[in-house]
């Protein structure tokens, strides 16, 4: 979490693939197998292989790297983390996305899940966390602590307890300080700090560290909460930050951008949504310092990969 020398970003993002180069290279390659029939190379590659060649999904990531999905669920959140053999996922999305999730994790090989984390209540965090509970045995569950009196009464949230009550999931309340070990990676709790009301503010924060590489994941958290982690945690710079509240202008306060000072920003937003997120506040503060914006209503589903010293990002579309 310390400040450190960072590469040039030349050095440490290559170019984005889209969806229509992806399947153009897809079918290159396949061309070059055979011309006229005749095999051109000693090897048939398989279907990972030319997945993996133009940056799409395969089950597993390469050996002691990390790759990050962020599925693009409108305006919703839901992420997976994958390091090596081991699995993770940041919320579920809505309530209409949970066929979505579920066949997303099945594509990408997930047959089980070390680590839940449901940032907060609210339905486009939790709306598909039931089916993935019935659907794919969890290891892990995280939630944050809820203030007596404020527990959600939402069907939602309603739903997703009978699943983790059907399924024996026992919840483990998200402890500021708490570090979880992650493949070659660690998660590190960094909310938790006070009890809060809203529940935007109740998310669980965490910092997920891979080698040289730190990934800020914020949930719906406030200014109120990025000021009490910079306050608890003030030598805090990451790399990649998943920008809060789907880019609203509750969140990502200026100085809080300034001090973490990311590479990279991810924004989860739905195209041409109610909430007209993002907010051009946020993008105007991200813009001011240099952070390179990725947002899932422009660009799909976006793929980050870690090799602990450098981050490549891939989008499904420009």
């Amino acid at each position: 979490m310390a400040k450190r020398k960072r590469n040039s970003k030349a050095t440490r993002y290559r170019n984005r693939v889209t969806l229509a180069s992806a399947v153009l290279a897809i079918i290159v390659l396949c061309v070059l197998i055979t011309v006229n029939g005749t095999l051109r190379f000693p090897f048939l590659p398989t279907w990972d292989s030319l997945y993996s060649a133009v940056g799409l999904h395969t089950s597993t990531p390469p050996e002691g790297t990390l790759r990050v999905t962020v599925l693009d669920v409108g305006n919703a959140d839901c992420i997976l983390l994958q390091s090596g053999e081991k699995t993770a996922l940041i919320d579920a999305g809505e309530n209409n996305d949970e066929d979505e999730v579920l066949t997303a994790l099945k594509s990408a090989g997930v047959t089980k899940l070390d680590y839940v984390i449901a940032t907060h209540a609210d339905a486009d965090h939790i709306g598909g966390m039931d089916t993935v509970i019935r659907n794919i045995p969890i290891e892990t569950f995280l939630m944050s602590f809820m203030p007596e009196g404020h527990t959600p009464t939402t069907r939602t949230y309603e739903r997703m307890l009978e699943a983790m009550v059907d399924c024996e999931v026992i919840p483990t309340e998200a402890e500021h300080g708490a570090v979880y070990p992650f493949g070659e990676a660690t998660i590190t709790i960094l909310s938790g700090l006070s009890d809060y009301t809203d529940t935007n503010d109740q998310s669980v924060v965490c910092l997920v560290s891979h080698g040289e590489m730190d990934f800020l994941f914020t949930g719906d958290a406030g200014k109120e909460v990025e000021r009490e982690i910079l306050d608890a945690v003030p030598a805090l710079d990451v790399e990649v930050l998943k920008v809060g509240h789907h880019g609203s202008s509750t969140s990502s306060d200026g100085n809080f951008i300034r001090s973490v000072s990311p590479d990279i920003a991810l924004i989860t937003c739905g195209y041409g949504n109610s909430y007209n997120h993002p907010h051009s506040v946020t993008l105007q503060t991200l813009k001011r310092n240099a952070v390179e914006v990725y947002r899932s209503d422009l660009n799909g589903e976006i793929v980050l990969t870690s090799d602990g010293t450098t981050v490549t990002v891939k989008t499904e579309k420009e």
